[in-house]
């Protein structure tokens, strides 16, 4: 992995091409180690809410949605 997002928690997946809604997911979660050399765009965030804050603005900019993974849930650790 680069070490400029060694720091980054979560990977947001972004396929403009086949329209598909954005998903965030852990950066440990098997989807983005199977697909990292592929094409398809992927943003790094350092916690769960900067990845939500960077997919709101990509929704707006790619008019697509965007949802939370869910095999790797990265939203459960911020549950009570």
């Amino acid at each position: 992995m680069p070490y400029w997002i060694m720091d980054c928690k979560f990977a947001i997946y972004c396929d403009t091409v086949k329209a598909q809604p954005m998903k965030i997911h852990r950066e440990s979660c098997s989807y983005v180690r199977s697909h990292e050399a592929h094409d398809h765009e992927w943003f790094y965030a350092p916690t769960y809410q900067n990845a939500k804050i960077i997919t709101g603005l990509l929704e707006k900019d790619r008019n697509l949605g965007s949802s939370d993974c869910l095999v790797c849930q990265p939203s459960q650790e911020f549950k009570i």
